[in-house]
C-alpha cells in the first residue's frame, strides 16, 4: 500500500528486498527504480518517494519520451490512481483540479 495521499495503487507491483550493507533495498524489474534505508519500511518509503517522482517526471514529458520511456510511463500510468482530485504540478508551476 502506497503511503501517498496523491496516489493509489491499483494493481499489484512485484518488488524485491534484500539487505544492503547495513539496511536495505527495494528493487523492482518493471521500471529499474530502487530504495533503500536502514529498515524495510524507510526502504519501501524511499522507493516509493523515488517511483512516484519518477512517474510524474515522466507524465510532465509524456509526449517527449523514448520508446523506452514510454513503456514506463504506460506501466505507472496503469498503475496508480490519484486518490485526491487534485495535484500540484511541478512542471508548470500550478494547481490542475481533475474533477473524475
Amino acid at each position: 500500500k502506497l503511503q501517498s495521499r496523491i496516489y493509489e495503487l491499483v494493481k499489484p507491483l512485484w518488488i524485491q528486498v534484500e539487505t544492503y550493507g547495513n539496511g536495505y533495498l527495494v528493487t523492482d524489474e518493471d521500471v529499474d527504480r530502487h530504495g533503500v534505508g536502514p529498515s524495510i519500511e524507510a526502504a519501501m518509503r524511499d522507493y516509493e518517494e523515488i517511483l512516484l517522482s519518477y512517474f510524474e517526471s515522466l507524465l510532465c514529458r509524456q509526449d517527449r519520451l523514448s520508446p523506452k520511456l514510454r513503456q514506463h510511463f504506460e506501466f505507472l500510468n496503469h498503475l496508480f490512481l490519484k486518490a485526491l482530485r487534485f495535484i500540484y504540478n511541478d512542471c508548470y508551476g500550478f494547481i490542475s483540479i481533475h474533477l473524475s
